[in-house]
């Protein structure tokens, strides 16, 4: 069986928006964040990876 990826996305306001892949957490697509909010950013995923991860599965409800 296929392991599923595990993608979040995150958008602030219009036309901004950022993705990141779960495991490893990785970014998948990043429009309009400045590089250092987007390592901010990044370090919450990483540092709140099992609560999004519980939450991905609640939400498609795996």
């Amino acid at each position: 069986m296929k392991a599923m990826s595990r993608h979040i996305s995150m958008c602030a306001v219009r036309m901004v928006n950022v993705g990141f892949w779960l495991e490893p957490v990785v970014l998948a697509s990043n429009r309009g964040i400045a590089p250092h909010d987007l390592r901010e950013i990044e370090r919450l995923v990483f540092e709140n990876k099992p609560i999004l991860l519980d939450s991905y599965h609640e939400y498609h409800r795996l």
